[in-house]
Parts: C-alpha cells; sequence; structure tokens
C-alpha cells in the first residue's frame, strides 16, 4: 500500500511539473504570438512565410486603361453571369447539405466551421468581383 502511495505522490510531482512545462511554453509561445503580429503588418507578408515563397501580386491599377476597362468588363459579365450564379449556389447547397448529413456533434464544429469557410470564400470572392470599379481616364 505505502509503495501505491508513494508511486501516486511521483506520479502526480510528474504531471506538475510536466504541467508547468507546458504553462511555460505556451506563455513564451503566446509572447512570440504577440510579438509577430506587432511586427507584421501586411497580411501578404504572413502569406508569403507560409508559402516560403515571394509573391507578385496582382495589381490593376498598373494595367493599361484598355486592359482595366476589360478587367473590368469582364468581372461584371461574371456576376452577371447565370452560370457563374448557379455554380455558386449550387457549391453553397451542396456545402450546406454534406455539412447536415455527415455533422456529428462528438466531432466538434470541424465540420461546420469547414462548411461556413468554404462559403464565405465563395462570398469573399464574388465581393472581389463587385469592388472591381470601373477605370477612370485620366
Amino acid at each position: 500500500m505505502l509503495a501505491k502511495i508513494k508511486k501516486y505522490f511521483k506520479t502526480k510531482k510528474l504531471q506538475e511539473k510536466e504541467l508547468e512545462k507546458l504553462r511555460s511554453e505556451k506563455k513564451e509561445l503566446l509572447e512570440l504570438n504577440k510579438a509577430i503580429i506587432l511586427k507584421i503588418k501586411d497580411p501578404r507578408t504572413v502569406i508569403e512565410c507560409v508559402l516560403k515563397d515571394k509573391i507578385e501580386w496582382f495589381n490593376e491599377s498598373e494595367l493599361s486603361f484598355q486592359n482595366r476597362e476589360l478587367y473590368y468588363n469582364d468581372a461584371q459579365h461574371i456576376l452577371d453571369s447565370k452560370t457563374f450564379n448557379n455554380v455558386k449556389d449550387k457549391i453553397i447547397a451542396s456545402v450546406t447539405q454534406s455539412c447536415l448529413k455527415t455533422h456529428n456533434p462528438s466531432d466538434g464544429l470541424d465540420t461546420v466551421r469547414d462548411a461556413q469557410m468554404t462559403i464565405n470564400g465563395i462570398e469573399l470572392l464574388v465581393e472581389e468581383f463587385e469592388s472591381i470599379s470601373p477605370p477612370q481616364k485620366q
């Protein structure tokens, strides 16, 4: 019985040390996260760091007037396209239906979050097309 008690306290002491170590690591990670957030102002930098590659970002203002006009018209055609809107609606319906069929409360909200992020991505795509303004002659 005494051996079991000693083993229990030894195990508990080891668990406490591990817990303290984890708390310390968590504190360091939170401080590092804070430092990174303060250093990084442009989300593009984050993406380039994650991809570990320099990205050439598209800037429509660098296009000629004629190309900006084509760019704007293309965006309008996409937004007005029945095909685009039908596909967009079908994807949203499919993702929602899949989420409802496969979601299991014991899995947490991963399935719901995945569906939500997919729908948010589609809405972001539409917003990007809508944000393209007609070119102004200079």
